[in-house]
């Protein structure tokens, strides 16, 4: 009865009877758990975390001094952003240090009377008293949400075999986004990124013209913790240069690596066509293309020649289009393939694009609402009448 009512077993009750016993006193001596030292404390690692949380700049609670004496920090901060911080100090200065987040944790909440920074409700009274003024901006703010913006665009790369995620990005005075643009990207990676080793290359793009319209890839997720970080984070994007840079300082187990790309990346793919290459619309079998149902797309080592599937299914057959002119097709594959070295691909660009001057006009509106060093950028974007674009078409 004794032992269903503590919960305790038979072995139990006979340890305790037993020390009891062994007692000279009749008391039970302590049994000395949790007596040593804990194995996580150094003296050092935990010197090396004081000293990085104090790196940190810290603010008094200018409308509750008061009630509280804590120090805050920004409220763009985390313990799991200076976490990661952390480790990235250490990396940079030579420490080998694995200690735990737990650990780091703990030393800045038990030696620190620091908080992350909230609103408060005295705060909130402060703020109240600006309503009037934010009432006089609500019209300008609404005006100025319908004014056109320029575009900063990106393709996003996931190497699955490496665990990495490469962000290409521009804006729209240096490129478009066609498939031009796309071509030009995957061209760049390939060359850069892609050991000599490697023979077999699998791609899955989104769900996209002359794609294979896959609805998930392991991208979302990056671009999720993206918007994610966007929502919370306090900083301006005023220049296509502040995306590049929030995009590579967003944190997260799998670092975002960011590439600018310049006009010389972009390769004019299309002059192909006017070359070895020509258009078709039928493939061997004499039977219409329609691109927007390739779900499957496969190249080999024969240039010029496209295996196609409307279907993922691996049983179904390949259909093949025969991209070459009719002379290229009589020549040997040795023959044919030696020519291909002389191929030069030309630029697509050969100066900045212009945008239209409408919206030209729309940015320069918006100037009063960033700072002064941006003005000049915005200024100088080219207009309609002032740029040159060499062949370029979404469509293509």
């Amino acid at each position: 009865m004794f032992q269903n009512t503590y919960g305790i077993s038979r072995g139990k009750v006979d340890f305790m009877i037993f020390k009891k016993r062994s007692s000279a006193t009749g008391i039970s001596s302590t049994t000395g758990k949790g007596a040593h030292k804990p194995h996580n404390f150094n003296i050092d690692i935990r010197t090396r975390m004081l000293n990085h949380i104090k790196s940190f700049p810290l603010q008094e609670s200018h409308y509750a001094r008061k009630r509280t004496s804590h120090l805050y920090l920004s409220s763009s901060l985390n313990i799991s952003k200076m976490y990661d911080l952390y480790k990235d100090h250490c990396l940079q200065n030579g420490f080998n240090d694995e200690s735990s987040y737990w650990l780091y944790r703990t030393v800045f909440s038990k030696t620190f009377k620091i908080k992350l920074k909230h609103v408060f409700d005295e705060e909130l009274q402060i703020l109240n008293q600006k309503n009037q003024d934010h009432i006089n901006m609500v019209e300008l703010a609404y005006n100025s949400k319908k004014e056109d913006k320029l575009w900063t665009y990106n393709e996003t790369i996931r190497d699955l075999g490496k665990n990495e995620s490469y962000y290409y990005m521009w804006h729209e005075a240096l490129a478009r986004r066609g498939s031009i643009e796309v071509a030009s990207i995957l061209y760049k990676f390939i060359q850069g990124k892609i050991d000599n080793n490697i023979t077999h290359l699998i791609t899955y793009s989104d769900t996209c013209s002359c794609q294979n319209r896959h609805t998930h890839l392991e991208c979302d997720s990056d671009h999720s913790r993206i918007e994610r970080c966007k929502k919370q984070s306090e900083s301006t994007i005023s220049i296509p240069n502040d995306w590049y840079n929030f995009v590579r300082n967003v944190r997260g187990k799998i670092p975002l690596k960011v590439i600018e790309m310049e006009q010389i990346d972009f390769k004019s793919f299309s002059s192909l066509l006017s070359g070895p290459l020509v258009k078709r619309a039928l493939d061997t079998d004499k039977e219409k293309i329609n691109w927007l149902k390739m779900t499957w797309i496969r190249y080999d080592k024969t240039f010029g020649f496209i295996q196609f599937k409307y279907t993922l299914n691996k049983e179904a057959p390949f259909r093949i289009l025969d991209l070459r002119k009719g002379a290229m097709r009589t020549r040997n594959r040795a023959e044919f393939t030696s020519g291909l070295s002389n191929i030069r691909l030309p630029l697509t660009y050969n100066g900045p694009l212009s945008i239209d001057s409408e919206k030209k006009k729309d940015l320069i509106s918006l100037l009063p609402l960033l700072d002064l060093i941006y003005h000049q950028f915005y200024k100088d974007l080219k207009t309609n009448t002032r740029a040159v674009m060499i062949q370029q078409s979404d469509e293509e």
